[in-house]
């Protein structure tokens, strides 16, 4: 109990500090969100240490945009975090049953039941059987969808990178729309200027324009659907997977390797 009361009053004292220090500096968190796009909330929430809640990555990256507005060292403040991260990926020990008590339980239970050892085999192969046409099947899905992706324009294109043609918009305008079905660190250009620099949480929407071209960066590839022009895309990468500098013409969509 002790230890778990010094590790909350610790995450505490860092929001404490991150206050202070913006506090020192003549700051409100008004000024730190136009200056940074990052929403009040998310701001109140880093302060109080209450985002829990949120991806370790997502946190590590608002968190070092904060601290670079504040003119302090990002690592100074990441301690608790990277801890945080080590637990969490930390393998549960596997506790393997000990062959020499299996054995004898297995055989008097099956001596006991009159079990035949052959057709018990040709059940566990039947499984085997089963589970690999399953993965097949999988393997299949997955090629389907990655040459989906895999759409060429008419005119060649120098650059190595996936190119998805655009689909004509109704007015002169570029539209990207992007559906959050996880949280998703997201950044957004429009015609060269940062409009949007954010998480968007789950559920949530989003809908941006431009004359010339869009440029967005995800941090989490999979957790979205993207919209060009009012038109759903396949997802563009994996789960977790950070894609940055993807940009919208009207030539089309280039997602960088």
């Amino acid at each position: 109990m002790k230890k778990k009361t010094k590790e909350k009053e610790g995450m505490e004292a860092r929001g404490e500090r991150l206050k202070k220090l913006r506090q020192d500096k003549g700051l409100s968190l008004k000024e730190i969100h136009q200056k940074t796009k990052i929403h009040m909330r998310i701001l109140e929430d880093l302060e109080n240490d209450a985002l829990g809640d949120m991806a370790i990555a997502y946190i590590k990256g608002i968190l070092k945009i904060y601290c670079s507005c504040l003119g302090a060292d990002f690592n100074d403040f990441l301690d608790q975090y990277a801890k945080k991260e080590q637990k969490t990926a930390s393998p549960s020990p596997n506790i393997e049953p000990s062959p020499t008590l299996a054995k004898p339980h297995l055989n008097v239970s099956l001596a006991k039941r009159g079990v035949r050892i052959k057709p018990l085999i040709f059940f566990i192969c039947l499984l085997l059987l089963a589970a690999s046409a399953f993965k097949f099947g999988k393997n299949i899905s997955a090629y389907k969808s990655m040459r989906l992706k895999q759409v060429v324009l008419s005119t060649p294109v120098e650059i190595k990178a996936q190119v998805i043609p655009s689909v004509k918009p109704a007015s002169s305008k570029l539209k990207l729309g992007i559906r959050a079905k996880e949280d998703c660190w997201l950044e957004v250009k429009s015609d060269g200027k940062t409009i949007f620099r954010n998480v968007l949480k789950k559920g949530a929407f989003e809908l941006w324009e431009a004359n010339k071209e869009i440029e967005f960066s995800l941090g989490n590839a999979a957790g979205v659907d993207v919209e060009v022009n009012e038109k759903l895309l396949p997802p563009l990468g994996r789960r977790g997977q950070v894609i940055k500098n993807i940009k919208l013409t009207k030539d089309g969509l280039v997602v960088p390797e």
